[in-house]
């Protein structure tokens, strides 16, 4: 019965990590975490959330695109 214990907590992180990426692709603040306000879980949360805004900054164009190119 301790395996299945273990099991459900390997992922705990990755869980509230994604939920915070999740929230911020969502449209939702840093704080719609809705856990306790001492919860160990908010830093994972954050950096899920953080981690999801930055990459929104990292995406580069690949080929421009003129209107005149479009209309042609």
């Amino acid at each position: 019965m301790a395996d299945v214990d273990a099991l459900a907590f390997d992922n705990i992180r990755a869980y509230f990590q994604e939920s915070g990426a999740t929230a911020y692709l969502a449209g939702h603040s840093r704080d719609s975490h809705d856990l306790n306000p001492r919860s160990p879980a908010i830093p994972d949360f954050e950096a899920g959330w953080d981690t999801a805004a930055s990459s929104q900054f990292a995406i580069t164009p690949v080929k421009r695109v003129d209107a005149a190119q479009v209309a042609a």
